[in-house]
This record gives structure tokens, sequence and C-alpha cells, in this order.
């Protein structure tokens, strides 16, 4: 695989979804204040979804429980799988 300097090859399995944000700000609060977007791999009618985690980032909270495992498909977050549910920010898809 060709792969210039200035970009950075990324791998994917088919059948994954990969959260990103929309928008990539100057520093971490403007990034968290844009809304997710989730890119599915894999053809139109296979199935695709993966996991998000969210905690605040911060303390150490996520140790008592104060986090999310989220499943989430192409069209968003579905439900959570683990933790106390943090809450996201956003929930928006594609």
């Amino acid at each position: 695989m060709e792969a210039p300097l200035n970009y950075i090859p990324l791998f994917v399995v088919a059948g994954c979804v990969l959260p990103t944000r929309k928008k990539a700000g100057k520093n971490v609060e403007e990034t968290e204040s844009s809304d997710y977007e989730f890119l599915a791999f894999g053809e139109k009618e296979e199935a695709c979804e993966g996991l998000l985690y969210l905690d605040d980032g911060q303390s150490r909270d996520y140790q008592e429980g104060h986090y999310g495992l989220y499943r989430v498909t192409s069209q968003g977050i579905q439900n959570l799988v683990e933790g106390d549910g943090w809450d996201a920010p956003s929930k928006s898809s594609n």
C-alpha cells in the first residue's frame, strides 16, 4: 500500500462502525461539542455495529462504574451495554 508521509492509512474490518466527531476543534472542548458521526464499513445489506466507551475523561470515576459502554450502529448510539450510562453529549448519526 502506498502511503505518503502526510497520510495515515486506516485499516478497518468490514462490518465495523467507527465513531468519530463531525468537526475537529482547536482543543478538546471544541471537539467534544461537535456531534458524533458513525462511519459504517461493509456492504449496505450487512449489519454494521461496534462499541463506544464514554466517561468524563478527567477523573477516576470510571472505577466506580461512572461510564458508558454503548452499542453503536451506522444509525447512531443504540443502547447501553455496561456502566451507569455516562451521558453522551450528542447521539446523532451521519
